[in-house]
Parts: structure tokens; C-alpha cells; sequence
């Protein structure tokens, strides 16, 4: 029980520790989750299917055409930061609308330095509400025999 606890503990602590890293020429892996920002006639010409205001879209890649990015997306991220998320509908991007893209990594030295840091609350959570107090060698309560 208590591996499965801390195992569920680490899944929720590694959960964000994920860089971006651009994709270049290569093209994604479909079902690959990717990261696309648009330009700025991008941001204006795909607002009907993505609303007004999208900058930065998430969404799993489907295979393309040459002309076109398409995803089944996640959600997407509005020029003032606030992010709606998606039903995995499937959206084409035409790819002059793209200004870059990228893919989602583990991190091994964020997951790394959260994972310790996890470790390190969890035992003082541990120590801090297991009743174990220290008296100084005194001993506390009634005294024996009584």
C-alpha cells in the first residue's frame, strides 16, 4: 500500500516537468503532442475555428498534407495567456500560419529535482504528524504501578 501511494505521489509530482523542444524539419510522430505558435495573420485568419485571439495551440498530431498541420486538440492559448482546453476536435492548420513548432519532453533534471523534493515533503509531512515527540529522557504520563 505504501509503494502504491508513492508511486502516485511521483505521477502527480512529474506530471509538468516537460520542456519544448522544436521540431525542425523532422515531421511528428502521430499522436505525437506538439506545440504550435502562429503568426500573427495566423492568430487572425484561424480565429473562427479557434477563436479570437489564439497564439499557441496544443494538440496531438494527425497525419498531414504538405500544406497543412493537423491536430486533434488539446487546447489553446489566447494572447492574453488564458488557456481553453479541447475535446481532441481535429483542426488543419495551414502551415503558413505556423511560425514554429515543437514537441513535449520529460525533463529528467526538473523530474529529477521535483521527484527529491517530493521526497524530501513527504518524509517531513511523515515526521511531522507521526506523534513521535522527543521529552528529553523524561518520561510522560502516570507514573507505573498506579
Amino acid at each position: 500500500m505504501r509503494s502504491i501511494r508513492f508511486a502516485v505521489l511521483l505521477v502527480i509530482l512529474t506530471a509538468g516537468c516537460y520542456n519544448t523542444v522544436p521540431v525542425g524539419n523532422v515531421t511528428p510522430v502521430a499522436g505525437q503532442e506538439i506545440v504550435v505558435l502562429l503568426t500573427d495573420a495566423g492568430s487572425a485568419q484561424m480565429s473562427g475555428p479557434l477563436g479570437q485571439a489564439t497564439t499557441q495551440v496544443r494538440g496531438l498530431y494527425v497525419d498531414s498534407p504538405p500544406d497543412t498541420l493537423r491536430l486533434a486538440m488539446i487546447a489553446t492559448t489566447l494572447a492574453d495567456g488564458e488557456e481553453h482546453l479541447w475535446n481532441k476536435e481535429v483542426v488543419g492548420i495551414p502551415r503558413q500560419y505556423v511560425a514554429t513548432t515543437a514537441r513535449k519532453v520529460l525533463s529528467s533534471s526538473k523530474t529529477t529535482g521535483v521527484a527529491t523534493l517530493g521526497a524530501l515533503a513527504a518524509v517531513a509531512v511523515k515526521f511531522a504528524f507521526s506523534g513521535v515527540t522527543h521529552t528529553g529522557g523524561k518520561t510522560t504520563g502516570p507514573p507505573a504501578g498506579q
